[in-house]
């Protein structure tokens, strides 16, 4: 019960976060479809927003009961609200369990993954600067800040279907060989 867990979780947020400080680059992981996960997740959203910390989420929504369905659209619609709020883009990296928990949890750990590829430091033309204006894109375009999914993808192909990218954070093995696509705001 999302509603019951969300003052306990906000009264606690700000500690858990004193106990574990924010990084250059964190990353908020969660079901979207229970009730303790799901707050605790919001409030340390929240909490995150308020120090202008940098952070992805991603969210495994469940679809095996309609409570989870209603508190995974809840906890987007709180996501969505915090983002709206503090005038902050809140980028969410989505799994649906759809397909069962071994997939969705191959799908999270891929997600992890790309997301430390990403942001390990150990890569060419890309700083932390770089990766603070790919979450933050609202304060080098003229998109608004809003609730974003994050789209990962292997290749070429496959990224190139991404309707209507706002920001685009490219991994290439040889620089000389990568040529743009799409119509990104920021790349």
């Amino acid at each position: 019960d999302q509603s019951f867990m969300m003052p306990f979780a906000r009264k606690h947020a700000p500690l858990m976060l004193t106990e574990y400080p924010p990084a250059e680059f964190n990353i908020v992981v969660t079901s979207g479809g229970g009730g303790t996960g799901p707050t605790i997740a919001v409030s340390l959203v929240a909490e995150l927003l308020k120090m202008k910390a940098n952070f992805i989420v991603v969210v495994v929504g469940g679809y095996d009961a309609t409570k989870r369905v209603r508190n995974t659209i809840n906890t987007m619609k709180n996501l969505e609200m915090l983002a709206l709020k503090h005038q902050a883009p809140v980028v969410v990296a989505y799994v649906s369990n759809a397909g069962g928990e071994a997939a969705a949890d191959d799908e999270a750990l891929f997600i992890l993954s790309a997301l430390d590829a990403l942001t390990d430091q150990e890569n060419d033309r890309l700083d932390t600067k770089d990766i603070e204006n790919f979450v933050n894109f609202h304060r080098i375009t003229s998109v608004p800040p809003q609730l974003c999914t994050l789209h990962i993808r292997e290749n070429r192909a496959t990224a190139s279907q991404v309707m209507e990218p706002i920001s685009v954070a490219v991994l290439v093995n040889d620089i000389s060989k990568d040529v743009p696509y799409g119509s990104a705001l920021v790349r």
